[in-house]
């Protein structure tokens, strides 16, 4: 009957579009677990650039003070 195919298209749509948004679920999930991946490696390389950093200021101390002596011995 007509209302039987009618039930039985829907139903196959119906399928198909829940098929997708499993995808797209699992699509959104995996960007989600990419962008969390990279957050934390933003996080990793702004604590490596916060060491350098301190660690240039440590140098340009030690530099200043090592002129200071010899400047101090001249």
């Amino acid at each position: 009957s007509v209302l039987r195919d009618t039930i039985t298209i829907q139903d196959t749509e119906l399928d198909a579009l829940t098929s997708q948004v499993a995808q797209l679920a699992d699509a959104l999930g995996l960007e989600q677990a990419r962008a969390t991946d990279l957050e934390a490696r933003v996080a990793e390389l702004q604590a490596g650039l916060a060491s350098a950093l301190a660690e240039g200021d440590r140098q340009t101390g030690v530099i200043a003070s090592l002129t200071a002596d010899l400047a101090a011995r001249e």
